[in-house]
């Protein structure tokens, strides 16, 4: 990563970040011989120092520039909000080719500080560059937090190294709140942020002057965020590309953002008094019933701690037999023979009617599919429960005839 990153900024071409899978894609075959890949496009996107693969959350990825002003202001401010300086020791277990990771990357290319990367999987290396105090942050991924509290309950020697690091980064998917929670009590609280490729990644941190347990912090110095009365989520900045690159035309105006500069993240959220920002998740999983809107989130945190820390909890709308009335089921993903009874307990009550859970499904993780961006394909796994669902209905009918 370090060499093409160098080169990128020595040729003046555009590294490209992502998988292979969403470089192929967009740019050929021949791009996914190595990734992250420096790129000679024979329209490149004008002063791209960078083209990032967006997630793939809302279809296809997209590829978004980052110029050189872009990159210098998110190192910048970032290193401001976190506190961090030229002397700082970074670890980070998180893929450099994501949009999260490469942020860290960047910030010790334009600032200084050493890197030390790990596998997300190596918990053993991690743990011990924090017992033997090697780093001085550390950014990852929950599932990665998760198994450090877990540990750290009988080893007080590593709840005082989670404790001694000056930054302690959780992103690249939703974090759960009783973890939030968990480390607030050890007196090691986690810096939840929120960014996206589009605004260049890094949006809000809750780090330092902007903490905030439950949620990801104030915007970074000089970006803006307002939430519109439906909760949609819009931020103007330096960060905000405003342009998405496609194959074939190169740089395009990007739709999501409007002639004022703002971009519309897609998202769904809140501001407290204080400037912090709460995410509630993305505005494709807003349920509607009745008139009413309920987010899958809220759903989801009724049954999370049900479950083990190592099952993913998905709230799902459907309608498996047609009938023109959807209804919210749950998906627990995990591994198999590792699932056991869920009944949702009182604080489905709260819920109106038409978004309590009327079903719980368990599926083995090894059955579930990955966008290109490495996360959990939504549609196929409703594709999966929707199945699921029929099947057991079917078996219903069968024994009672």
């Amino acid at each position: 990563m370090i060499e093409a990153y160098e080169r990128a900024r020595t040729e003046g071409m555009p590294l490209v970040l992502g998988t292979a899978v969403q470089q192929a894609a967009t740019f050929g075959a021949a791009a996914s011989r190595g990734v992250p890949q420096v790129i000679r496009l024979a329209g490149p996107a004008s002063g791209a120092l960078v083209l990032a693969a967006t997630s793939g959350t809302g279809g296809r990825s997209k590829f978004v520039p980052w110029s050189d002003e872009v990159l210098d202001y998110q190192a910048t401010a970032t290193a401001l909000r976190m506190g961090t300086g030229p002397d700082t020791r970074y670890g980070l277990a998180l893929s450099p080719i994501s949009a999260y990771g490469f942020s860290v990357v960047n910030l010790t290319r334009r600032l200084g500080g050493s890197l030390r990367a790990f596998a997300a999987t190596d918990h053993v290396a991690i743990t011990r560059a924090l017992l033997d105090g090697r780093i001085d942050t550390l950014d990852t991924i929950p599932g990665v937090w998760r198994y450090l509290a877990t540990t750290a309950t009988g080893e007080p020697a590593l709840s005082a190294a989670l404790r001694r690091l000056t930054v302690r980064g959780v992103g690249g998917e939703v974090v759960p709140h009783a973890l939030l929670d968990r480390y607030e009590a050890m007196g090691a609280p986690l810096h939840n942020g929120y960014g996206l490729t589009e605004a260049g990644p890094n949006v809000s941190i809750s780090c330092g002057d902007g903490y905030g347990r439950r949620t990801v912090g104030t915007p970074l110095s000089g970006t803006d965020v307002r939430v519109r009365e439906d909760g949609g989520v819009l931020v103007r900045g330096p960060g905000v590309a405003g342009a998405v690159f496609t194959r074939g035309q190169g740089a395009a105006p990007d739709p999501a953002v409007g002639a004022d500069g703002w971009l519309d993240t897609g998202d769904i959220g809140a501001l407290d008094a204080g400037g912090r920002l709460t995410i509630v998740g993305r505005a494709s999983g807003l349920f509607a019933g009745h008139g009413r809107k309920v987010h899958a989130t809220v759903i989801e945190e009724t049954v999370r701690d049900l479950v083990s820390e190592e099952t993913d909890v998905v709230a799902l709308q459907l309608d498996p037999n047609g009938t023109g009335t959807p209804r919210v089921v749950i998906a627990l993903v995990g591994d198999a023979g590792a699932e056991r009874p869920v009944e949702p307990d009182s604080r489905q009550r709260g819920l109106p009617v038409e978004f309590r859970v009327r079903d719980v499904v368990h599926v083995c993780r090894s059955d579930t599919a990955r966008t290109a961006s490495g996360k959990l394909d939504r549609n196929h796994l409703a594709a999966l429960v929707t199945r699921a669902l029929q099947v057991r209905e079917e078996e219903a009918c069968e024994r009672v005839s």
